[in-house]
């Protein structure tokens, strides 16, 4: 039994490799001009996720630190050892608090730029891409023997 194996214009991959040739000619493609403003996109719903996640963490801490005061005003001021212990509590949760407040001050000075592509640039980088070969000279092809004598 003989087996044939199909002519290689019939292949896939010989699809494949006219189709990558044909999208190369045409220079860019828009989704990879539009790459820079879909990454900030992301990098600005990402920032406000954190922005929301930090001050939720300011209202929780200012919650606990409310708590640990009321219950240190309830103590009975003859129980200096447990008044004590309560006190100390309250305060870590205060530098706790303060510290959550000082990071969201921290992002929200942070707040990132979109940056906005003129469409005149857009043209230009779609066109690039078919005017690169005489943009872009090609290398100096080096003689025959090199600097060094070696071939």
């Amino acid at each position: 039994r003989i087996r044939t194996i199909p002519p290689r214009h019939n292949r896939p991959t010989a699809t494949i490799t006219r189709r990558r040739k044909a999208r190369e000619k045409c220079g860019l493609e828009p989704k990879q001009i539009d790459a820079l403003e879909r990454v900030t996109a992301q990098h600005a719903r990402n920032h406000s996720e954190v922005l929301q996640h930090l001050s939720q963490e300011v209202t929780r801490l200012e919650y606990a630190a409310t708590r640990d005061e009321r219950q240190y005003d309830r103590v009975d001021p003859d129980n200096r050892l447990i008044a004590a212990t309560l006190e100390a509590k309250w305060e870590r949760a205060l530098a706790e608090c303060e510290q959550a407040k000082t990071r969201l001050a921290e992002w929200q000075a942070q707040i990132p730029q979109a940056i906005p592509i003129p469409m005149e640039l857009r043209m230009a980088f779609a066109n690039v891409g078919q005017r690169l070969p005489h943009l872009w000279p090609s290398p100096p092809r080096k003689s025959a023997t090199s600097c060094c004598g070696c071939t």
